[in-house]
């Protein structure tokens, strides 16, 4: 797919498909009743190699992939909680 920079090391990109799926709060088995959301990742994804790169921490889910697909993104420090959701489609009756 092409390719980025890390720690002035060049990385290819790939072709992923990565899905959300929704949990019961405090547990993790996920809702089967709600189907997954398959995220649009046109840019691909990269795999941070194991050696030849600092090891600075990365999220398992970029911002670039929350910000592409509009999701709404609320983190509760005290809680310990991560919600990631859909944003609310506005409608207007007239």
């Amino acid at each position: 797919m092409g390719t980025t920079r890390l720690d002035d090391k060049r990385l290819i990109t790939r072709e992923a498909d990565i899905w959300l799926y929704s949990n019961w709060k405090g547990q993790l088995e996920y809702r089967r009743e709600r189907p997954p959301y398959r995220l649009n990742l046109n840019e691909g994804i990269i795999i941070r190699p194991d050696e030849g790169i600092r090891r600075t921490p990365l999220p398992l889910l970029g911002l670039r992939a929350l910000t592409h697909n509009e999701l709404v993104t609320i983190i509760d420090g005290a809680r310990l909680e991560v919600t990631i959701r859909t944003a609310r489609k506005m409608w207007w009756p007239w």
